[in-house]
C-alpha cells in the first residue's frame, strides 16, 4: 500500500531530526579546532565555486564574524542588480526612494547569502533603462526551525543543515556577520 505524502514528510522530518541530534552530539564532543577546520573544508567543497557570495559570508562567520561590506563592483552587487526579484521590485519603484525588505529566491547564492534583507535607495529611469543606487543590509546568521520552508525532501535537508549550523553558532563556532552591499547601476 503506498504511503501518503503527509506520512512521507513526517518520516523525513523525524529522520532528519534524529540525524541532527546525532550530529549535535558528535560536534559537541570534537575539539573546536578540528570542527572549524572541517567547517572550512565543507564550505570550500559546497560553496566556493557555485555559491561564491555564500562562501565568503560563511568563511567570515567561521573566522569570527564581524562586518563585511561588498563594494558596488562586487559579485554581490552585480547579482542583486540582476536578480528577478529586484527587477520586479524596481519596476514598481521608478522615480522614488525606497526602504523595503526583499527575499531572494531565483538566485540560489543570493537566497543563501541574504535572508529578508533590507534595501534602501532610489530607482530612476534613464532612457529605457532603470537605474538603481542604494544599499542592502542584512545579518548572516542561523536560526533553528522544526519545519522546512518548502515541504520537500530538499527543503527538509536544507532545514537540517541550517539547524546544525545554528547549533554550531550556539556553541560559538559560527559568529554572526553584519552585511552591507552597495549597488549602483542598471537593473538588468
Amino acid at each position: 500500500m503506498p504511503i501518503s505524502i503527509d506520512d512521507y514528510f513526517q518520516r523525513e522530518i523525524i529522520k532528519n531530526a534524529r540525524a541532527a541530534q546525532q550530529a549535535i552530539r558528535e560536534i559537541s564532543d570534537m575539539p573546536r579546532a578540528l570542527v572549524k577546520s572541517e567547517m572550512h573544508a565543507l564550505n570550500d567543497k559546497l560553496h566556493k565555486m557555485s555559491h561564491p557570495i555564500t562562501h565568503l559570508h560563511l568563511k567570515k562567520s567561521i573566522n569570527g564574524g564581524g562586518t563585511l561590506t561588498h563594494a558596488a563592483t562586487s559579485k554581490a552587487a552585480a547579482a542583486i542588480l540582476n536578480a528577478r526579484e529586484f527587477r520586479s521590485f524596481a519596476a514598481k519603484q521608478v522615480n522614488s526612494c525606497f526602504k523595503s525588505r526583499l527575499l531572494f529566491k531565483s538566485n540560489p547564492d543570493l537566497a543563501r547569502a541574504f535572508y529578508e534583507a533590507t534595501l534602501t535607495g532610489e530607482i530612476s529611469r534613464q532612457g529605457k533603462k532603470l537605474m538603481a543606487k542604494g544599499e542592502l543590509v542584512d545579518k548572516f546568521d542561523f536560526r533553528f526551525d522544526w519545519l522546512p520552508k518548502d515541504l520537500t525532501v530538499r527543503g527538509a535537508k536544507l532545514r537540517l543543515a541550517g539547524n546544525i549550523a545554528w547549533v554550531a553558532q550556539e556553541m560559538g563556532l559560527l559568529k554572526p556577520v553584519k552585511l552591507k552591499v552597495v549597488f549602483v547601476g542598471p537593473v538588468k
